[in-house]
C-alpha cells in the first residue's frame, strides 16, 4: 500500500485520538509520528487533553445542574463515537475542557483531594512516556531500526540536560533514544531486569512543577509507575506485576536522585 505524502492527515489523527484505528492503523500512524517530532508533540498534547477530559467525565457529580450534565454527556458521546469529526481542532477541545473546569474542581473536592494533588490526574508526561514506550517496542521489531544499547551519559546530559542513572549490574540496557515532548527533549531507556520482559524508563523536564510521590496507573495492558522530583518527571513502564514495578521504581528514584546530586 502506497501512503499519501501528507500521511497522517487530520482524518487519521482524529481517528487515532478517538481510538478508532485497528492495531495496524495505530502502528502506521505512530511510525509516521516517530519521524515527525513537531507533529508527534502536538498529538501527544492532544492525547493528554483528551485523557484529562475523559477523566473529568468518568465520575459525574451525583446531582449536577441538568443543562451542564446534558452538555457533558453529549461531549462524552462525541469523544467516544467520533461525532466531533474532522473539524475538531485542539482549540475547540481546550475550550471544552475550560468550560467543564468547574466539574473537575467539584470532583476533586468531592473525593477529598487538594488542588495541589489535582495534578494527580496523571501528568502529561505519562502519556508521552507511553508513546515513547510503544515506539521503542516498535523499533525493536523493525530490522531497519537499530537499537542503541551503548550510550554516552555525558553527551546525553550536554544535549538534553537529563542525567541518566546508573543501572544495577544485572539489568541489561537494550536501547536508549531521545524523543520529543511538549517540554523539550526527553530520554527513554529500554532495559530488562532478571526474568522480566522489556521495561522502559522515561525522563523529561517538568520545570517548577511540584514534586509528586511515586504513584501507579494502568495504560492499556501496561503498568506505569511515575513520580516527579528535582525538576524531572519519570515513568517506569512494563508488564511486570505492580509490586515488582514499584520495587524497580524505588531503585530508580534513589539512583536518579544520587546522579542529580
Amino acid at each position: 500500500m502506497t501512503r499519501r505524502p501528507d500521511f497522517p492527515g487530520e482524518m487519521e489523527i482524529d481517528a487515532y485520538l478517538n481510538d478508532q484505528l485497528d492495531l495496524p492503523g495505530r502502528i502506521a500512524v505512530e511510525e509516521a509520528l516517530a519521524r515527525n517530532p513537531a507533529l508527534a508533540a502536538r498529538v501527544m498534547d492532544d492525547l493528554r487533553i483528551r485523557d484529562a477530559l475523559r477523566a473529568a467525565l468518568a465520575h459525574p457529580p451525583e446531582a449536577p445542574d441538568s443543562r451542564t450534565a446534558l452538555a457533558a454527556r453529549r461531549l462524552q458521546r462525541g469523544l467516544s463515537m467520533g461525532h466531533l469529526g474532522r473539524g475538531l481542532r485542539r482549540g475547540a477541545l481546550v475550550a471544552a475542557c475550560i468550560g467543564l473546569g468547574w466539574l473537575v474542581h467539584w470532583q476533586v473536592d468531592s473525593v477529598g483531594v487538594s488542588p495541589t494533588e489535582a495534578a494527580a490526574l496523571p501528568p502529561r508526561f505519562t502519556a508521552e512516556a507511553m508513546q515513547a514506550h510503544r515506539t521503542s517496542l516498535l523499533r525493536a521489531v523493525m530490522a531497519s531500526q537499530l537499537e542503541a544499547p551503548q550510550f554516552d551519559r555525558d553527551e546525553i546530559l550536554r544535549n538534553t540536560a537529563i542525567a541518566l542513572p546508573e543501572f544495577p549490574e544485572d539489568w541489561s540496557v537494550l536501547d536508549v533514544q531521545v524523543y520529543p515532548s511538549v517540554a523539550g527533549p526527553s530520554v527513554a531507556v529500554v532495559f530488562r531486569m532478571p526474568d522480566s520482559g522489556p521495561l522502559s524508563l522515561y525522563l523529561v523536564h517538568t520545570g517548577h512543577e511540584q514534586p509528586l510521590p511515586l504513584r501507579m496507573l494502568r495504560r492499556e495492558d501496561r503498568s506505569v509507575a511515575y513520580w516527579r522530583r528535582d525538576g524531572l518527571g519519570a515513568a517506569l513502564i512494563g508488564q511486570n506485576d505492580d509490586a515488582a514495578l514499584q520495587q524497580a521504581a524505588a531503585v530508580m528514584m534513589g539512583r536518579i536522585a544520587a546522579r542529580a546530586n
